[in-house]
Parts: structure tokens; sequence; C-alpha cells
């Protein structure tokens, strides 16, 4: 797992979805800006640009200081979109925490003229209940305040027979936008679209309507979503952990004194007023930032947001000042309590991200942790002296941190894991490293921006954390040269002044967190959501006039093509890349875990082995000297070998990956840590709430007791494995059937030669024959119950609708966009928008991924214990009875349309399509079919759909909860509860 990914899961100020709330007692301030009656005529435009930038960054900076930061892509017809206000948690009042991530929600809701049937009726009403609000904030007797929450939730039911819910998200939908959706952070609110290239013009004048005069409508039941993303934090051991650490490194800034989410008190009495007077406050043209990615002309970009933002008036933004954090002489340490497994997280404070500070930590975050070849990788974690460790950087703009995560062995404690921690740092500072592994760093880096830039989405964030940072992109784009600058001494010398006993250590213990108290439910009744009404605003959108795309497919016979190997009975894909120098190449193995339970075993063995030639250490510099790297995935049908890196190391990276699969040698020591670990891996995983949400249970319900999940080598019979036996399988995997891709800028001849050369495997290849498993047909009404100890539950429907069949395709992706698998959808708007009944909710017909697998229609509901009843009768609601909405189904038609046709299959994307349509028995691109049938599809062809594979369905209901907080009675009207025991999933 990058660092990357790791940081961000354990972010607590993560995407907050469409959302919004309403507005205060007096009429909002009216932000102006242009109409959309109003011209521009297009011209020559003058940008700041940067020296030898390979984002050809345009930078452009309107007179009432809105930023427009631009970077054109033409490899596809769509743009990446980021609106990036310089206002996070750290703004927050310390009297109304959360109160920017409200915010952000309340944004989705519509102003004046979109989100509303009649807003001069509408307003009145908005404002008794921002006058409610007001008094209920400051109300402290519980009767009365039960007595005035009950008018809020009356004279809401009131406003909403006015409002036009999700209105935001339908106009985008309308659009074909993909990715709607928003963040908050620290010091940031981001609002992410993704819109064909064609809808810039109308994606505009929505953003810019949007920012004009946001009104807070709908407000308590969105309050109420926020509050169940309250209580998923508090069932997320990570989440606490991380906040922990916060508090402890930052006990004067609001980095740590305040959370993104706020507090549960703050979250009990929310003020309209006070996040009103937020938004005047930051959301101001000179403390944002327009930012884009694509496929556009910039000029006409330019225009375009010239006359929707240009008279946007500018305000004056408080300068945010804050107190220095104390030094302290020791460690300040603290524990978190919860059910996942132990764990230590080491942190220690340093400058912000625009400070050589954050240079130099971006080059010691690598040389001690890259997932290779860092300090972590080889002394602890090859070593297998820790089950595993990582350690990261996180760059804020007052200050950045360098934080530590180990997770210990079986039988280790967290304080062991902290100290070898520490151990590496000490390496560190005493020059115990080779310098050749800064210059190898560097190179890595080098090959990572290049595949940072071949993404928008990934651009556009770079811009972003620049612009919020206050980082000159200058400095960006020249910082591989000027990490190449920094010396080991120097390093060296920094790292001592810098990593002193002035750090923060959190234990994260495994047990029952006593002092956790969720948000306690109110009573909302279900208000009008009025899916069949289309403002003028939103119509005059819809029915605007593009320059179509034309939509395009793969034709696998072209944007293909197929070679076998001369003297090898192995098939080559091959795609070729005309963009850069980077290379990606698969070994497709038809062997996995289904037909060898001890496959897993052998190659997490082989991730600790060295060869005939190579110690592990050796091996692994070898690698990441080569800027290679490589990945074995193993599959339940298939194994993938993934190796990337540049065509200049191509031959040396091939020939190091086959040395591998051909002499790697077996050691006993390391197996013996394989199998600690292994029995420390699968406790940790038991203790995983997520993990038996999303799959455990899932693969239990598909399968029955015995399935991939449980075809593992059983924990007693772990210590009979010999090193020979493993061995033996890792070099037996080219022995079976496979084929080989490649994606990169050398020619189809010349790639074809050099693996009949580099490629070692047998003349008769070997067959695994058929999976093992298979997935059942028979259906029940059995509630399938795994008790956890969490503040939320977990409902999930899951019943089988039938094998695979591809023309099922064509009926199934349309009415998952009509039904329940978007904010947009029938589900989100009806369980969520209107009876506030979750924050995570959907519904939808799944597809296999192999054509021996079947269909399955599932539907999920995350909420509150006390709401499970309402929740689960709600979906059962929806299951039963298709709710019709013409306005619906013509904007999912119309976003689906728009999405295909400005959609392309790019890069190593056409390789993987065409495996998957493979595994499905599909000879083509499966896209084609669905685009075609679009315009012919109605309601009808819908509605018998759901007749089919959702109504009158035996459903298997998955229950994830803590027994002693849910209404088990209920549950057993639902069908015959069946209590599994987490050990049970995993067959251990």
């Amino acid at each position: 797992m990058s660092k990357k990914i790791i940081i961000a899961l354990l972010m607590v100020c993560l995407t907050a979805i469409n959302l919004s709330a309403q507005v205060k007692k007096k009429q909002p301030v009216k932000k102006k800006a242009p109409t959309n009656t109003s011209t521009v005529q297009v011209k020559k435009v003058e940008y700041k640009t940067y020296k030898n930038d390979p984002y050809h960054l345009l930078e452009y900076k309107l007179s009432n200081g809105l930023t427009v930061l631009m970077s054109v892509n033409k490899a596809e017809p769509r743009i990446q979109t980021f609106i990036a206000t310089k206002a996070g948690s750290k703004n927050d009042p310390s009297n109304h925490t959360g109160l920017a991530h409200y915010l952000e929600h309340m944004l989705f809701k519509g102003t004046d003229k979109f989100g509303t049937q009649d807003w001069a009726k509408e307003k009145p009403y908005i404002d008794q209940i921002y006058s409610l609000y007001d008094e209920y904030n400051l109300t402290k007797d519980d009767k009365k305040r039960a007595d005035i929450y009950r008018k809020i939730d009356s004279v809401s039911g009131i406003a909403a027979n006015y409002a036009i819910a999700n209105e935001y998200d339908k106009l985008m939908q309308s659009i074909g936008a993909t990715g709607t959706n928003a963040f908050t952070s620290v010091e940031q609110t981001v609002y992410v679209n993704n819109i064909p290239s064609n809808q810039l013009k109308n994606w505009v004048s929505i953003e810019a309507e949007r920012f004009r005069m946001p009104v807070f409508r709908i407000f308590h039941t969105e309050l109420e979503a926020v509050y169940e993303e309250k209580n998923r934090g508090l069932d997320n051991d990570d989440v606490k952990a991380y906040e922990a650490m916060m508090e402890l490194l930052f006990k004067k800034h609001p980095y740590g004194t305040q959370t993104t989410i706020g507090t549960i008190e703050h979250l009990k009495n929310p003020s309209l007023t006070a996040i009103r007077n937020y938004y005047n406050t930051y959301y101001v043209p000179n403390n944002m930032a327009i930012i884009l990615s694509g496929d556009f002309n910039p000029d006409e970009a330019i225009a375009a947001i010239e006359k929707q933002f240009g008279n946007w008036k500018p305000g004056v933004v408080p300068e945010f000042k804050y107190e220095a954090e104390n030094k302290n002489p020791t460690p300040e340490i603290k524990e978190v309590v919860g059910p996942k497994a132990a764990y230590v997280i080491l942190g220690y404070r340093l400058n912000g991200a625009t400070t050589d500070d954050a240079l130099k930590l971006k080059l010691m975050s690598n040389l001690l942790y890259n997932g290779s070849a860092g300090l972590v990788d080889l002394n602890l974690i090859k070593s297998q002296k820790l089950l595993t460790a990582y350690a990261g950087p996180e760059y804020f703009k007052d200050y950045s941190i360098l934080m530590f995560y180990g997770f210990p062995s079986e039988g280790q404690k967290a304080e062991e894991a902290r100290k070898l921690l520490e151990e590496q740092l000490e390496k560190v500072k005493k020059g115990e490293f080779d310098e050749s592994l800064l210059a190898a760093i560097v190179n890595n880096l080098e090959v990572s921006n290049i595949q940072t830039q071949e993404d928008n989405g990934q651009r556009v964030y770079s811009i972003m954390n620049a612009f919020i940072t206050g980082q000159d992109w200058q400095s960006y784009v020249n910082e591989i040269s000027d990490l190449k600058k920094i010396t080991k001494t120097e390093l060296v010398k920094w790292a001592n002044e810098k990593f002193t006993n002035d750090y923060a250590v959190i234990y994260k213990r495994t047990g029952t967190d006593n002092t956790t108290v969720k948000v306690e439910k109110p009573i909302i009744t279900p208000i009008s959501i009025n899916r069949e009404v289309v403002s003028p605003f939103a119509d005059n959108i819809i029915k605007s006039k593009v320059t179509p795309i034309k939509a395009e497919f793969l034709d696998y016979s072209k944007d293909l093509s197929f070679s076998k190997l001369k003297t090898k009975p192995v098939d080559l894909i091959y795609k070729k890349n005309v963009e850069n120098n980077r290379f990606t190449v698969y070994y497709t193995f038809e062997i996995g875990k289904d037909h060898e339970k001890r496959l897993s075993l052998a190659l997490s063995y082989l991730d600790v082995l060295g060869t005939d030639k190579y110690t592990p250490d050796q091996l692994n510099r070898e690698f990441y000297n080569l800027a290679c790297t490589y990945q074995i995935l193993p599959g339940n049908t298939r194994t993938i070998v993934v190796i990337k890196g540049l065509q200049a190391n191509f031959e040396k990276s091939i020939l190091l990956v086959e040395h591998v699969l051909g002499h790697i040698v077996g050691n006993n020591e390391a197996l013996k840590g394989l199998i600690a670990n292994e029995m420390q891996n699968r406790e940790n995983v038991k203790k995983n709430n997520s993990f038996i949400i999303r799959t455990s249970l899932p693969t239990y319900a598909k399968y029955g007791p015995e399935n991939p999940l449980t075809n593992v080598v059983k924990s007693k019979d772990l210590d009979k494995i010999t090193s020979d036996e493993l061995v033996f399988l890792i070099k037996q995997l080219p022995t079976f059937k496979h084929k080989i891709t490649y994606y990169g800028p050398a020619e189809l001849t010349q790639v074809s030669a050099d693996f009949d050369r580099l490629h070692q495997c047998p003349v008769n290849l070997n067959d695994a024959g058929l999976p093992k498993f298979k997935q059942l047909t028979a259906q029940s009404n059995d509630v399938l119950f795994v008790n956890y100890d969490m503040v939320q539950v977990s409902v999930q429907w899951l019943s089988y609708s039938g094998p695979f069949n591809q023309d099922i395709l064509k009926t199934s992706t349309y009415f998952n966009d009509y039904f329940g698998s978007g904010m947009g959808s029938i589900v989100f708007q009806t369980l969520r928008e209107a009876k506030a009944l979750a924050y995570s909710t959907y519904s939808y017909f799944q597809a296999p991924v192999r054509a021996d697998e079947n269909f399955y229609t599932l539907a999920l509901i995350g909420t509150q214990s006390d709401k499970m009843h309402e929740a689960v009768d709600g979906m059962n609601e929806l299951l039963k009875e298709l709710p019709k909405s013409d306005v619906l189904f013509e904007n999912a038609k119309r976003g689906l349309k728009s999405q295909y046709e400005a959609n392309r299959v790019i890069r190593e994307g056409v390789i993987d399509n065409y495996l998957s349509s493979l595994m499905l028995g599909v000879d083509h691109d499966l896209r084609k079919d669905i685009y075609n049938n679009l315009d012919a599809m109605t309601f009808e062809d819908l509605r018998v759909f759901h007749h089919k594979y959702f109504s009158d369905k035996k459903y298997n209901l998955l229950v994830v909860g803590n027994k002693d907080k849910l209404d088990m009675n209920y549950l057993s009207t639902l069908g015959t509860v069946k209590y599994i025991n987490i050990d049970d999933l995993y067959g251990y």
C-alpha cells in the first residue's frame, strides 16, 4: 500500500458527497456574478507560465482575485475540475467546530435560482428555520430544545415542499459529469467534477450560480447525514488514532485542537448564522481557485469564467494567526482503544509545505520507506521484524509531519514496534545508509511523476496542493532538481537538528472503548423531494446545445496487436505508448488461489527471499536502482505479475523478474517469520469490520461456508509447510498457461523478439483446470448476523439473479444509474435526502467479472443502530416497488449518453478492457452495446427489469453490528437469524 493511500485512508476530513443546508434569518448577501445572457468575446489571453514545466501550467487571475489554473491534456475529451477554497477546519470558530465541513455539504443544495420551485414562497420558511436554529443553539434546557426541534422539523417539512432536492446532482448528471463530490481538510475545501470537454461552459455557468448565493435548504436531514459521518468516524479506530496524534502534536494550532468533522456537542448545536458568516468571509474570489486539467481551449475557458465569475465581489480574508507550538523535552504518549488490531504511530512535527523542511522531508521519508528499498522496508518488513510498517509525510501550510506506523508481529508488543521504528530514524541521524540510495530515490520519483502527469485527477490535485499551501509552482517544477542537490551530509545534519525527543506516540490497543458516545438520532419527518420538478435555470442548462462528441469504442483488432512468441507457447498482446518512455508488462498465469490454497503463502514468502545471486536486500535495491516496480497479484483463478519501469531499463527489469521466478532460494528462518506473521495477520483481519462488511460476509453468502476465502491452509497446519514446497510453487508459475501483455514505446517486432529471448517457460504448459468454487443459486430469507462492537449497523441485501448474459448489461447499466448507484438516484434521494436514514446507501445490479459467475442484486445501508428498523423498511419499500420519475429517467439517459460519448479507454486501459472481456467470454467492447441501446430504453424497460430482479425476491440480509444495541426481535421478523462466527468467515 502506497504512502499516499495509507495517509488518505487515515485522514479524518475525507469526501463528503452532495449535500446542502439552509439560509439564515436575514436575507443572504448576494454575491454578484455575470448573468448567462451577457457575452464575452474570446480573445488571446496572456498567462503566467513556468520554465521546464511538464504540466504546462497556465495561470491567470481575474481582476477580482479569482485564480484560474489550467493544464491542457488532449488524451481524452474530458476535463477534471476542482474549485478550491483556502478555508478548512483550521478556520472553524472554536465554538463551532465542523463548520467548514457542514458548509461543504450545504453547497450542494442550490440557490434562489435552482433547487427551488418558488424562492419567494420558500424564503420566509428558510428565514424561520434560521431563527429557530439560532434559538436552539442558545437553549440549554432539554425540554425546550425538544420543543424547538419539533418546530424545526415541522417548518422544514413545509419549506421542503418548495425545494427541489438534489437538483445540483441532476444538473451534473445531465451534462455527463462523473465523480461529483467534495472534500474538506484542515485548510481547504474542494469541489470536484469530471466533465465532458463540450460541457465546459455549462459547468462554469452552474458553478458560478452555485457560489453566487447558496441557499442552505433541507438542512436538518443533511445534518443527520453529518451525524452519520461522525458515527462512522467513531467506529473507525484509524480515524481516532490519527485525531489523537494530531492532538498531541498540535496543542495550540487548530490542526490538533479541533477536528474537521467537529465535536458531538457542536454537531448537536449547529448555527446557520455562523455557517453563513463563514461562507461570506472565506468564499470570496480572492481566496479561491478554479483548476482545470484536460481537453479544452484555455482562451475559451477564461472567456467563460470571466463571463460568469468576473463580477463576483472580492472580500477581506482574515489573516490566519497561530501561536508556535512548544518543544517538549520528552515524547508525549497517548493510548487509543478499539476493536481493530494493535499498532503504534510516531509523529514528528516540522515546518510547513513551503519551507526547506518539506523538501528534505520528501527525500527522508522515501529513504525511510519507499515500498522497496527504504530502511523500514529492508530492516523491518523484509527482515520480518514487524508484521508491516511504513513512514510517510503530511504537508500542511503551517506545519508538516513525518509519521511512522508499526504493526507488531505475533507475540510482539506495540512498544517493541516503536523501538524498532525509532532505530531506523537513528540510522538516518548517524548516516548509516548508502548515499547511492538518495540518487535512486530521485530516479524513482521522476518515474512516479511521469505517471502522475498522465492522469488529470492527479494533475489537478498537485496544482491544488500548491495553491492551498502557497507553494510557488516553479518550486514544484524544480523539486526533482532541488532534491538532487541535497547531499547525505546535509540530510544527516538536518535530521539531527529536527528529529529530537519532541515527538508524539499513539498506542492503538485492542479492546472496548467505553468512552465512545454516539450522536443520537433526532426525530425527523420525511420531507418532500419533488423529483418531477425542474427549475427554469436547470431547464435552460439541460436544453442547451453543445458541440457533440462522437462516441468511440475499442476495436480490439485495431487498437491492439496480437502475436505469438516464436519459441514459446505464449501469446503476446501489444499496445504502443506514444506519450513517454515508460512501459507496463503483465504476465497473466492461468492459476489462482482456487486451484492452489498455498499460493498466497508462497507469494508472501517470495517477498522476503533472495536468489542464488542476490540477498533479499540486494534484490530489492536492484529493482529500486532500476526504477522498476514489480508485484505479483494472486487472484482466485489467475495470478498476475505486473512490471513497470523505464524502457531504457526494460531488458534489465525483465531479466531480473525472470531471475526471481526461476532462481529464488528458500530460507527456513524466513519461513518461520512468514508463519508467525501469517498467524498475526489472520487475527488482524478478523478485527477489521470494513473487510467483514465489504468482503468476507458477502463471500460467505455467495458461496457458502466453503468458499475462496476459507480455501487456506489451516492455522494448525501452517507449521507443516516446508520451504521447498513454497519455492516449488513459485518456480512452477511459468509452467502454467499464460499470456504476456506489453504497453510501452518499443515496436512490436522488437518486443516479441525480446520476450522470445528473455522469457523462460517450457514448450508445453500446464492447465490448472476449472475454478474450484461455484456460487450458490439457491435463495433464502436468512439473516446472516455478525456481532461486532460498533456504533453503526451495516445492513446488506443480497440475492442471486442468474448466470452471466451480456445482453442484460444493456439494461442493467441504465437501471443502476436511475435506481441506486449514484447520489442523484432514487435510493439516495429517498433514504438519505428525504428520510435522513443514512450517510452511505446504494442498490444496484452487480455484474460478474468471469463468465462462470453470477449476477446479484445488491443493496446496502449503513445507519445508526437505533434507526435500523426505519432504514430496513425504507429500503424494502424501494426494492418492492420502483418509483417513477420522468425527469430522473431522462436525466439518467442524457447523462449516460454524454458520459459514453466523452469516455475514452486509453493507455494500459485498452489492454485491461480486453482482458476483462476475455474473462467474460466476450470478443468486443461491451460499452458499445450499452451505448447503442440507450436511445431505445423506456421506463417500462426499467420497471420490468426491477420487477424481475428486485421485486418479490428472496434476499439474504447481511447484518454487521452490536447485538446489544440492536432490536434483534425485529431482525427475526425479516428471516431466520443465523449468527455467523467471525472465525467461520475465514476458515483458519
